[in-house]
């Protein structure tokens, strides 16, 4: 049976458990309490980054085989004082966090996140990595008493998917309040040299332009983020090797570009090689004493 196919019986229960009277908050909290699906998903959300932050500080444990968490940071439980005051801590942040929580709709942050592809449009970690928010590109401090923003010189709602982008927790926690930079992918983009016959061969046509050396360079340099960031999310070693293909085309432009061929950068990293080794005793420095 299907969650929605399940809403009715778990609303009518909910209701004549409890007077025939509810409210929506309650019905809520009931329909997400029988919708295994969600409460799948929050587990694995609870294991992967409060479980890690919390066991890290030392504020609980989690004993695998009884499946139990237990507190673990020193706040006597026999102390109501003490416990009611931590309690009124995190009722307080709990509240500053709703004050500025995301009034985006479903639609909207789904299609945020699908145009991200489920990943940072800052830094490029996965949503399999790192948690994504959907922020809001002109911050929601800037929307008018309407709840309206000027984005590019158009007026718009402040949830508006153009005002919108996906950013990874790390990167939006450093993103000033005041901030108002896309960080989303710009439509220009350095290609390989046959794409356009690849284009054209589909039917389809595209502008484009031919770059300058400066240009070039910072395109170049660009390209080299952002095959690094692809290496480094790649999860098979075919993708893997195909993106190592893709950062040893842009290095070796890179090279050109500064006067070093194809054989004399080969011979430069033979040479440093020989100076210095390479890599293969997979040698891992700690500490260097006196």
């Amino acid at each position: 049976m299907a969650m929605r196919d399940n809403y009715q019986p778990v609303i009518i229960k909910f209701m004549l458990e409890h007077g025939g009277e509810a409210s929506k908050t309650a019905l809520a909290i009931a329909l997400l309490k029988n919708d295994t699906s969600k409460v799948n998903y929050y587990k694995k959300i609870l294991m992967r980054w409060p479980k890690t932050t919390l066991e890290r500080h030392g504020f609980f444990t989690y004993d695998k085989a009884a499946k139990l968490f237990r507190t673990t940071f020193p706040i006597p439980q026999d102390d109501p004082t003490l416990l009611a005051e931590v309690i009124q801590i995190c009722k307080a942040k709990i509240g500053e966090w709703e004050k500025t929580a995301s009034t985006i709709s479903g639609s909207n942050r789904y299609l945020a996140l699908a145009n991200a592809h489920r990943r940072c449009q800052l830094c490029g970690i996965s949503a399999d990595a790192c948690p994504l928010d959907v922020d809001h590109i002109v911050p929601q401090s800037y929307a008018d008493k309407n709840g309206m923003i000027v984005k590019d010189g158009v007026q718009m709602p402040v949830d508006d998917i153009r005002n919108l982008q996906v950013l990874c927790s790390k990167c939006n926690r450093g993103k000033r309040d005041s901030d108002t930079h896309d960080f989303r992918p710009k439509p220009n983009k350095l290609v390989r040299d046959r794409v356009l016959e690849e284009i054209s061969a589909s039917g389809k046509s595209a502008t484009y332009d031919v770059l300058t050396d400066d240009q070039f360079k910072q395109a170049l340099t660009e390209k080299l983020e952002e095959e690094f960031v692809e290496f480094i999310n790649a999860k098979t070693i075919p993708d893997q090797m195909d993106e190592l293909s893709d950062l040893t085309e842009v290095i070796e432009n890179i090279a050109e570009l500064n006067g070093f061929s194809q054989d004399k950068f080969q011979n430069l990293v033979q040479e440093k090689r020989t100076q210095k080794g390479g890599f293969s005793k997979r040698i891992l420095l700690k500490e260097v004493t006196q």
